[in-house]
């Protein structure tokens, strides 16, 4: 298992990969939860009542949804006008309330690549309990069928996020060649745990990794005949050197 600063899972590396090249961001829908509607201060719309937010499905629950935060929520609120907020018991089951689920649109599950997903996740000032969040990629449907792949929760985040603050995290995963969820719709799910959390500014890449060729068993045979010339020819020229000193 890697440990990347910011993240605590990236698995299935591949033998041989070389590092990622090339990165390539995924679009997603309503990335930084401001469009869907013009909102007041303070103005939350849970999931289930009146809509989620563009390009988010909420599981439900009244701590579900869109909201605007004010500056007794978040010192920096300014910059975080439009948030998901969630407050649940986290994204392992998606029949569980307080989870918001976003599928990449046009976007399937590649091999032998890395995935960066990178968000801002704030702990309100005036909190209902511990603060925790979780974050996940998800291959295939949510419909209890589909396999969480890669997790980030706070404890594992490696950051701490101060109550009224917001902090940058990303969950990397690397794929490899032959992994179950390939070629599957891909999920992002968001939750906030304990007293919640709110998201906002979430961006996805995803770069080719530049894998090593491993040799065919042929070539390995022409390698080892080469150096075994290699090793004839210095042998000869050393008993002829030797010759040559007597």
């Amino acid at each position: 298992m890697h440990k990347i600063i910011g993240a605590a899972i990236a698995g299935a590396a591949l033998l041989g990969a070389a590092g990622a090249a090339n990165a390539a961001t995924v679009a997603l829908e309503n990335g930084n939860f401001n469009a869907g509607w013009s909102q007041a201060d303070g103005d939350f719309r849970p999931g289930h009542a009146g809509g989620n937010p563009d390009g988010w499905g909420a599981s439900g629950g009244s701590s579900t949804g869109h909201w605007n935060p004010t500056v007794a929520d978040f010192a920096n609120e300014a910059a975080h006008g439009g948030v998901g907020w969630t407050r649940g018991t986290g994204i392992s089951n998606a029949a569980n309330p307080g989870m918001l689920a976003q599928k990449v649109a046009g976007h399937t599950i590649l091999a032998n690549t890395r995935y960066t997903l990178t968000m801002d996740v704030g702990s309100q000032m005036r909190g209902n309990g511990a603060f925790g969040f979780e974050i996940g990629l998800l291959g295939g449907l949510l419909d209890g069928t589909g396999e969480i792949f890669a997790q980030l929760t706070d404890a594992t985040s490696g950051i701490t996020i101060l109550p009224g603050t917001f902090g940058t995290v990303s969950l990397v995963f690397e794929t490899g060649a032959n992994d179950a969820f390939l070629g599957k719709q891909l999920y992002i799910l968001i939750s906030g745990t304990g007293g919640g959390a709110a998201f906002d500014n979430a961006m996805l890449d995803a770069s080719p990794l530049s894998v090593s060729a491993v040799p065919e068993p042929a070539t390995w045979a022409m390698m080892i005949v080469g150096f075994g010339g290699v090793g004839s020819m210095v042998r000869s020229a050393r008993r002829r050197g030797a010759v040559a000193w007597v």
